[in-house]
């Protein structure tokens, strides 16, 4: 049985990263992907066939019905009870009697179901993808050959819809959802329901937000955390406006007491959903918790940081002017020391006047985003100059003053512990994007570096698309195939918001939008080294299946390990026929490494080409191949 977090797909979804990379997600060891090929195995058929007795035990179904129910036990009746039970013959006085047995009714035969005795982890999606679907339509209590934990294997089989965007499993989710759960303290069950609810996010199911945002409410009494982050935040994906008026929902609850003890930054983490559409309704009730009578007072918790922060955001008139003393000058507030962090990104960065605090903060988030507005403000060409020249006059006070900080040791000499790659990073990106070209320069060497094995070039390379650089897509793909062979040093995983979150994953996203819909470069990444940017790839892969992903993947594979060019063959079985032609290609070219020809013919037999035979026969008996004939062979055979 499962440890417990596998309904966020930071853990059901991605696998492990190993050791070398500095982390470990505390995931499953193989995640969505097949574990090599040792996910298949030689099929034994049984026919399918009603029978009044259990199956006997050398044809295992995959699905069988709960058991029948027991007859009631023989009932023993003394002489007191005679009157008040119908007989069929009277009873003698002073004897025990029992009543005459009534012939049971006809079991209902059981279903021996023929399955194939693989699935979509050795299929691949296109021979794969019935099972997916009778495993979530699966009725309560069904039993599934060779998964002795049926709700863990429900749950795979929900994470591999909602990566694969199986859309027609929608109904059977939505059943799922809504299924009454008996023990509300039964971990498994209520992780059932959670992993529903973050599939139907994950296929854009909007329909189901309501459903969605009362299984979060009824989590904020449990002690599944865990769960409710998972189901938060995949309610947040799905529909701001449901997310928005949950979190105002739960404010009032909390400010009402309603749940008690539990209040802490955990729970109150749909606080940042919050949106302006609220401001009326909630910024009361955030100040009735975080205030005093009229005077504004706070403890300094962690909880009320989250709580003034919203406050701010809001733009509270009461709690600005207090916030922006302390961000502008000296932190001597004990609040504001606490909560420096939840308040500098809701004070600073959204008014000309507030560069003096960027520089003295060297707020470098803040600093980006106002550089965003900067250049919005650029391309519209439609501001009052007034207010233009505000936004220009401070642009250019913030560029001098960072072109003279780029000078300092701390910011290019690697060899000092107050070096931060991230930070050059981000300080090269606001200059770029205030358009010194110099800056820019050095932030594309920066992206292109291979001796930059840390965040800090993907931060580069992040940046450079999100303020929308001239050219950055070429150097960000070049940072891309890096990635096939180079893992980065002591990454930083974000695992709160519901998908598993790298600055690898943020760059391949970003790519993703600003490249056009038919450019498929990008699909390189189902090679990267690590696990979550190519479980991210599978699933853009799935929602966007560009025309020539398959002739991109394969030209890079050569420079991949070898489980990975089996796992991103196996993920491309998702664009079906697409692949066809130039894995056939890829088949006969004897110049091919076995380990990319191999998988190869393995994928043609997973999207049934009619030529994967001949393939398969091309190349067995030849030792090299022994793995591939083999798994090609047991594919070929699946029922399926």
């Amino acid at each position: 049985m499962r440890t417990g977090a596998g309904v966020l797909w930071g853990v059901a979804l991605v696998s492990a990263a190993t050791s070398a990379q500095g982390y470990d997600t505390g995931s499953r060891s193989t995640g969505i992907f097949p574990s090599g090929y040792m996910s298949c195995h030689e099929e034994r058929r049984f026919a399918a066939r009603p029978s009044p007795r259990a199956e006997a035990k050398d044809s295992p179904p995959l699905i069988v019905p709960l058991p029948t129910r027991k007859h009631a036990p023989t009932i023993v009746l003394g002489e007191d009870l005679a009157d008040e039970v119908a007989m069929v013959e009277p009873v003698p006085a002073g004897r025990e009697h029992k009543t005459p047995a009534v012939p049971p009714a006809a079991a209902p035969p059981v279903m021996v179901v023929t399955e194939s005795k693989n699935n979509y982890l050795c299929l691949g999606l296109v021979r794969g993808r019935p099972g997916i679907l009778r495993a979530i339509t699966a009725p309560p209590g069904a039993r599934f050959y060779g998964h002795p934990y049926e709700d863990d294997w429900r749950i795979d089989n929900m994470v591999a819809a909602s990566v694969f965007n199986l859309v027609e499993t929608r109904a059977a989710l939505r059943a799922a959802l809504s299924r009454p759960i008996v023990d509300k303290k039964d971990f498994d069950k209520t992780e059932l329901r959670s992993a529903a609810a973050v599939a139907l996010s994950e296929i854009g199911d909007k329909d189901s937000a309501p459903a969605i945002a009362s299984w979060t409410e009824e989590l904020e009494s449990r002690t599944f955390g865990f769960q409710y982050r998972s189901v938060l935040h995949a309610l947040e994906r799905l529909d701001p406006a449901a997310a928005d008026k949950y979190a105002a929902g739960m404010l009032q609850r909390v400010a009402d007491g309603k749940l008690g003890a539990r209040v802490n930054a955990d729970l109150l983490r749909p606080v940042v959903m919050l949106t302006p559409a609220s401001r009326d309704a909630v910024l009361p009730t955030l100040r009735r918790l975080t205030s005093t009578g009229s005077s504004v007072s706070f403890d300094g918790a962690t909880w009320s940081c989250v709580l003034t922060a919203a406050r701010l955001r809001y733009g509270d008139p009461e709690l600005v002017p207090l916030a922006r003393e302390q961000i502008f000058g000296s932190l001597t507030n004990n609040l504001a020391v606490n909560c420096y962090s939840e308040w500098l990104p809701a004070t600073i960065g959204k008014d000309p006047s507030d560069v003096e605090a960027l520089l003295l903060r060297q707020a470098y988030e803040p600093m980006l985003r106002f550089v965003m507005r900067v250049r919005e403000l650029r391309q519209q060409r439609a501001t009052p100059v007034a207010a233009s020249g505000d936004w220009e006059r401070a642009a250019s006070k913030l560029l001098t003053e960072m072109g003279k900080k780029l000078s300092s040791p701390q910011m290019g000499d690697r060899s000092r512990n107050d070096y931060f790659p991230t930070h050059r990073a981000m300080h090269l990106a606001v200059m770029a994007g205030l358009e010194d070209a110099n800056a820019r320069d050095l932030l594309y060497k920066m992206i292109e570096d291979p001796t930059d094995e840390t965040d800090g070039a993907w931060v580069a390379a992040f940046w450079a698309l999100k303020l929308g650089l001239p050219g950055a897509a070429g150097h960000v793909l070049r940072r891309l195939e890096m990635g096939i062979e180079k893992s980065t040093h002591l990454a930083t995983i974000e695992s709160s918001v519901g998908v598993l979150t790298t600055w690898r994953t943020r760059v391949l996203g970003e790519l993703v939008r600003v490249l056009p819909a038919s450019d498929s470069r990008w699909a390189i990444a189902l090679l990267d080294r690590e696990s979550p940017t190519r479980e991210k790839a599978v699933m853009l892969l799935s929602r966007h299946k560009p025309a020539g992903a398959c002739q991109s993947v394969l030209a890079a594979a050569p420079k991949a390990q070898d489980d990975t060019i089996k796992q991103a063959f196996w993920a491309l079985s998702i664009l079906g026929d697409a692949c066809r032609e130039p894995m056939l290609r890829a088949s006969r070219d004897s110049s091919l490494k076995p380990d990319v020809r191999g998988p190869a013919i393995v994928l043609l037999a997973m999207i049934r080409a009619p030529e994967a035979r001949a393939m398969v026969d091309a190349v067995a008996g030849h030792r090299d191949y022994r793995l591939y004939v083999q798994t090609a062979e047991i594919i070929l055979r699946s029922p399926e």
